[in-house]
């Protein structure tokens, strides 16, 4: 069972490893971190270590290590979901089953990753050339890379409200949730494309007045939406996502997962979203300013002019995740 991530951030929040492995060994602290005999094979000298700070254990002597999931499993010899199930109820947490899961962890899930991707992207911005100057304040604070990257510190610029966001902020507005059969409220069938589910009756009158705006396609998301854009508007989806780069793993506008069996996440890509690489390239090449993102203000940085992107050349996916890193 694939345990949602804010659950499991819960569960290893309120089951701290030195609790857990205290439990079972007699721990001394060294600095910061803690020693004792590994309860894992036989020795004189203690060569199993805790990193309360960092939330893992490692033994010197067999080299087993990870977190506080793989202790306990290892420890009581249980798979991963007994496992997690053992410190939830340690921690008095309910675990919980796919109907708890769309109840109470869903929406959670949904916003733990719209704050991943946010942080991600502005962190990348500080990183890249238009956050020079937030750099050198960074720099006159005395705060190094190593905390600058842990604590996931970013920059952001002043985005200008065109077309192509209010239209985004439109499109999401557009959001109804559906079910793939009847049941509670949702029983008036809808077509998307070929694909029959049910939504209420009062979102068959949205879906009706969207329908009538122009917003006659409808796509669905990953967490069980409906999304009503324009022709235009699937067109632009559709092309972007074709010609995706994979430049973020695990991108809410695509599939693309860096790490992911496949490289692909397996979800149904979110059209609440859009891609930033593509839009920063348009703007930089002569397209209409009110259809793409823009960044203005002291720090903006002269895309066109920037021999990365300049006379149509579109970077590799390694240049453009190394420029993003560099800042070069």
């Amino acid at each position: 069972m694939a345990f949602p991530q804010p659950f499991l951030d819960a569960l290893t929040e309120r089951n701290p490893i030195d609790e857990v492995v205290g439990q079972y060994v007699s721990l001394t602290r060294r600095g910061s971190n803690l020693f004792g005999l590994c309860p894992f094979h036989s020795e004189k000298t203690p060569s199993f270590s805790v990193a309360p700070d960092k939330g893992i254990y490692y033994c010197f002597g067999c080299h087993k290590g990870g977190g506080v999931i793989n202790f306990t499993m290892e420890i009581e010899n249980l798979d991963y979901p007994d496992a997690v199930r053992f410190l939830a109820k340690r921690a008095g947490l309910e675990v919980p089953d796919d109907r708890e899961y769309a109840s109470t962890y869903k929406k959670q899930e949904r916003l733990w990753a719209l704050c991943k991707d946010a942080a991600r992207f502005f962190h990348t911005q500080l990183l890249a050339p238009c956050g020079e100057e937030a750099r050198q304040y960074i720099t006159k604070r005395a705060l190094s890379r190593s905390t600058v990257t842990r604590f996931g510190l970013g920059f952001a610029s002043s985005a200008i409200r065109n077309d192509f966001l209010n239209d985004l902020f439109e499109r999401s507005k557009t959001a109804m949730p559906y079910a793939e059969a009847p049941s509670g409220d949702f029983q008036t069938p809808f077509m998307i494309g070929s694909r029959k589910v049910y939504i209420s009756a009062a979102n068959k009158e949205k879906a009706d007045g969207y329908f009538s705006e122009g917003r006659t396609v409808p796509l669905r998301t990953a967490d069980e939406h409906i999304v009503f854009v324009t022709p235009k508007n699937n067109e632009d989806i559709q092309r972007a996502r074709t010609n995706c780069m994979g430049c973020i793993s695990h991108c809410m506008f695509s599939s693309w997962s860096q790490s992911a069996p496949g490289n692909t996440t397996g979800k149904i890509p979110d059209p609440r979203y859009f891609c930033i690489q593509e839009k920063l390239y348009r703007i930089a090449h002569g397209y209409p300013v009110e259809q793409e993102l823009m960044f203005a203000g002291s720090n903006a940085v002269r895309f066109a002019s920037d021999p990365f992107f300049k006379d149509g050349q579109l970077p590799t996916v390694k240049e453009f995740i190394d420029r993003l890193l560099t800042g070069d």
